[in-house]
């Protein structure tokens, strides 16, 4: 017979020493199999939920807060009334920060970011702007976000979570843009 290669002494040796062992080791059940796949994945997804809350919050900390736009002013007197007070659209900062496009974000301390070019923007699109996202902290889209993400977080291996919960995000987006156009009127600045 052939004398044993390196690769083929080792296997034996190994096969040799933990042979007792694996034989008497508990094998895994096909649900412990799944449950440990399942909770993998909920935790890559919290992971990557809570990666991109740290980096909303790390802009919104660079950023400067919107102090004296007339624009600002006349989106938070047409924003509509919030249901629980301190998420009165007066009480919300607005921050504009680089890299950051417009979004309404925060569980309990909710903010709300803007690019810092929006300043040079004409009023009406401002307006517009400021409107749209102090709409989604008003009518609690931000909290139900997260509610939503919950959802996505538990169901993270079915598409049709993740299909039904984009179709509520468009529906939440469409209602506001509805409200936005029909307090200020002004579609084609709305569309810039």
């Amino acid at each position: 017979s052939a004398p044993p290669t390196p690769l083929t002494a080792f296997v034996e040796t190994t096969t040799a020493a933990l042979g007792p062992v694996l034989a008497t080791a508990p094998a895994l059940s096909p649900l412990a199999w799944l449950g440990g796949l399942w909770a993998a994945g909920a935790l890559l997804r919290l992971g990557s939920l809570v990666a991109g809350q740290r980096r909303l919050r790390r802009l919104a900390a660079r950023g400067a807060v919107v102090e004296a736009d007339p624009a600002l002013d006349r989106a938070r007197a047409l924003v509509p009334g919030a249901p629980l007070r301190p998420l009165a659209a007066a009480g919300v900062p607005v921050v504009a920060a680089a890299d950051a496009g417009p979004c309404a974000f925060g569980w309990m301390n909710v903010c709300v970011l803007v690019p810092v070019g929006l300043k040079d923007r004409p009023e009406e699109e401002r307006l517009a702007v400021y409107l749209h996202e102090l709409a989604h902290v008003a009518r609690l889209d931000v909290g139900r976000a997260y509610a939503d993400e919950a959802w996505r977080l538990l169901w993270w291996w079915q598409p049709a979570v993740w299909f039904l919960l984009a179709r509520v995000r468009l529906a939440r987006e469409q209602a506001v843009d509805a409200l936005v156009v029909s307090r200020t009127g002004a579609t084609r600045a709305y569309v810039e």
